[in-house]
């Protein structure tokens, strides 16, 4: 295993109160001790400095980029992740960026526009509405 890698298993080490796999690449490592409940794969391994600043942040944004999959019960980990969220490392300004984001006026702009000027076409196919 790399020393990336390595960094990554030794982090994880610390959410061990159910036993899961790590899979990087052909490489397997367990966290916990009994039989594993879930395997945790990792196609791209997230970087150390965003999973120190902001754990949920960093694997929720692996988890929707696809770098990271989850084999087993998906809400069975997410539960056994969020049961230990005193262990994330956690940076209030970034998670206040993301939940504040529509506070500016440019981003409720943004948000308006992106829901609602989305046209008519899409709207004829919702109501049935032929196209001549």
């Amino acid at each position: 295993m790399n020393l990336e890698a390595k960094a990554l298993v030794s982090f994880l080490q610390k959410f061990d109160e159910h036993p899961f796999t790590v899979k990087i690449g052909d490489e397997e490592a367990q966290i916990g001790e009994g039989k594993s409940e879930f395997t945790v794969v990792f196609n791209k391994i997230p970087s150390m400095k965003d999973l120190l600043t902001s754990t949920s942040i960093a694997l929720g944004e692996a988890y929707m980029d696809g770098d990271m999959e989850i084999e087993g019960d998906l809400y069975h980990a997410l539960n056994m992740f969020m049961g230990q969220m005193g262990k994330f490392s956690t940076d209030q300004k970034s998670l206040k960026k993301l939940i504040f984001s529509s506070l500016s006026k440019s981003n409720q702009s943004k948000e308006v526009s992106s829901h609602y000027d989305i046209g008519n076409d899409f709207y004829k196919l919702w109501l049935g509405i032929p196209s001549y």
